[in-house]
């Protein structure tokens, strides 16, 4: 840790406050506050299987609920 830059070590402590909170302390609130002034959770169903009953502009722009089912689809997120 001695090689870090004093941002990093920042970073570092950030980065573990928050992993306690969410996984050891399991309390969202905790973790929530280790991160932006307006935090927010996105659920993502990934690599699962579902039903397409909302519409999902973040995902599909402009195309309503088909109804259909949906086997597979691939997704990467970039936090």
């Amino acid at each position: 840790m001695s090689t870090l830059t004093p941002d990093q070590r920042a970073m570092l402590a950030a980065w573990q406050q928050h992993t306690y909170a969410e996984f050891v302390l399991k309390d969202a609130d905790a973790a929530f506050a280790t991160m932006t002034e307006d935090p927010y959770v996105l659920a993502i169903p990934c690599g699962i299987r579902f039903t397409h009953t909302l519409e999902m502009e973040w995902m599909v722009p402009g195309l309503p609920a088909t109804g259909r089912r949906v086997d597979e689809f691939a997704l990467v997120g970039i936090v």
